[in-house]
């Protein structure tokens, strides 16, 4: 018997049953009794139907070709259920992916806002630390500047108001 069958027999009330959950994994508790009920009648009626079909070939050939239908119409529709079925958890793996995959660009752009401003800080820092450096290797207006044993040149005499400035700053500028 399929589901679809069962569903049908629990809606009309020859088969007492209990629902549980939701949707495609909607299951029945049937009861035993109301089965063997449901049981007993299908065979009554199955041999009050052979009793007919005996009494004309004709009915016999139209009551299996709708037997033959209805179980082709019964596997169709589980299969189609089934079908559903799968198709429902793809969608449901679907979604959980798109999440996750906006939920990392999030994290991205975040994580590159962070890089950008570590490296507008770090900037800033080396500023800082070039002019404090500066600061500290140019003289300050009043002060002597020590004396140097720096070899002078012979052709051009003293160089008064050039200061030799760092490896550093010739190399980079500034």
């Amino acid at each position: 018997m399929s589901r679809r069958s069962v569903q049908g027999y629990v809606r009309r009330g020859l088969l007492e049953a209990q629902e549980q959950g939701q949707g495609v994994n909607k299951t029945f508790l049937v009861s035993i009794d109301s089965l063997n009920d449901l049981h007993a009648r299908r065979s009554r009626e199955a041999s009050r139907t052979a009793d007919f079909a005996e009494a004309s070939a004709e009915p016999v050939e139209a009551a299996n070709q709708h037997t033959n239908i209805g179980e082709a119409l019964r596997h169709a529709i589980e299969r189609v259920e089934e079908r559903t079925a799968e198709a429902t958890e793809m969608r449901i793996r679907l979604e959980l992916t798109e999440q996750a995959q906006s939920t990392l660009r999030e994290e991205l752009i975040e994580e590159r806002r962070r890089r950008e401003e570590a490296e507008r800080e770090r900037e800033d820092l080396r500023r800082e630390l070039a002019t404090v450096r500066e600061s500290r290797e140019s003289p300050q207006p009043g002060q002597e500047q020590p004396e140097r044993a720096d070899h002078q040149p012979a052709t051009g005499g003293t160089q008064e108001g050039v200061q030799r400035r760092p490896w550093w700053r010739r190399m980079f500028g500034s």
